[in-house]
Formats: C-alpha cells, structure tokens, sequence
C-alpha cells in the first residue's frame, strides 16, 4: 500500500468509527486503540487495508519480531472482553495464544497521538497476575462471565458509590501498584527496548 492509499484507508476508517459512535457503539475508542497499537508495534506500520480493520477473535491483534522468532500479542482496553469455549472464569482461557497483552485500565485520556506512552506492555503471565492480585478474590472478582455473550469480562476498576457519591477506586490503585512494582513498560519504552 502506498503511503496515498494508507491515507485514504486510515480516513476511511476514521468514518467507520464517527459512523459507529453516532450509532451508540461503546467500542469505538478500542478498535481506534487497536489499530494504532498495530501500527506502532509493526517494524513498517500497517501494510494493508486489512491490517487497519480489527482482527477476527479468532486470530490475535498484532505480532512482533524479536531476534528471529515470531511473538502474538493482543490489545485489551478498560473493561473489555473475550469469547470463551466454556462457561466460567479460567486463566487457561485467557488470550491463551497471545504472549503479550498491550492494556490500559483508563483510556479516557487517551488519544491517538498518546496511545504508545499510555498503553502498558505485558506478557500474558503478567496479565493474569495483574487480573489476579487486583481482584479482592482474585480472578472471581476482576472478571466477570457474560453468560449472554458468551465472553469474560474486565469488572470496572472504578464504581460510583451510590452512599458515599463517590467513586471508589482501590482496584485501579492496585492496577498501578501492580505497574510501578513490577516495572511494567508503556508501549514506547518496550518497543525501543527489543527493537534496540
């Protein structure tokens, strides 16, 4: 694709998304996070029309070449979701072909122009850990199963307490506990690292 074409293919893609938002759709802002992580994560930047359009579940969102050897990874944002083969909550069943999970629990403030110094870079065994310690019991209690849909689902790291008129956010303080103590990279400061 030349650059002209990719122009046009983001622009139309941007039309896509105001068209959906008009709509009421509540993922916009994460296929908008998804296609930039992709674009930054790949050595040239998206190369197809396809490679802008949100991957099928069936495959993950971006790979990543580091000395040689292929990785997966997928883009997770706030109180996201995944199809899952059989009712409950499992570690096993999450992004279980993916190495890595680009995440961020906030993305109100997250622009286009700010998503690889807003977006967290973890392996899969992080992200379970995260889900794990940030949950009061565990995994039971970050996530959720959506029987209807068939998914399990982030719980939202900040509630409204309808008593107090607060918002009450002791899950997404851990959320960055968990960050800072484990010196989790920002998109930027990951791909700088392996790319060298």
């Amino acid at each position: 694709m030349t650059k002209q074409e990719k122009i046009e293919a983001v622009k139309a893609f941007h039309n896509r998304l105001r068209a959906e938002q008009e709509k009421g759709s509540t993922g916009v802002r994460g296929k908008l996070i998804d296609y930039v992580v992709r674009d930054f994560v790949m050595a040239h930047g998206v190369e197809t029309e396809a490679d802008i359009r949100c991957r099928p579940a069936s495959k993950t969102d971006w790979t990543i070449r580091i000395n040689g050897k292929t990785y997966h990874g997928e883009t997770k944002t706030a109180a996201g979701g995944w199809k899952v083969t059989e009712p409950g909550i499992r570690a096993e069943d999450i992004y279980p072909k993916a190495d890595f999970i680009a995440y961020a629990a906030e993305v109100d403030n997250v622009t286009e122009d700010n998503v690889p110094d807003m977006i967290f870079l973890l392996t899969r065994k992080q992200f379970i850990e995260l889900l794990t310690v940030t949950g009061r019991k565990g995994l039971d209690s970050s996530l959720k199963y959506n029987q209807k849909r068939g998914t399990v689902e982030i719980q939202q790291w900040s509630v409204f307490n309808k008593k107090t008129q607060k918002w009450v956010s002791a899950r997404l303080d851990k959320y960055y506990d968990y960050l800072e103590a484990n010196e989790i990279p920002t998109l930027r400061d990951w791909v700088n690292a392996v790319r060298g």
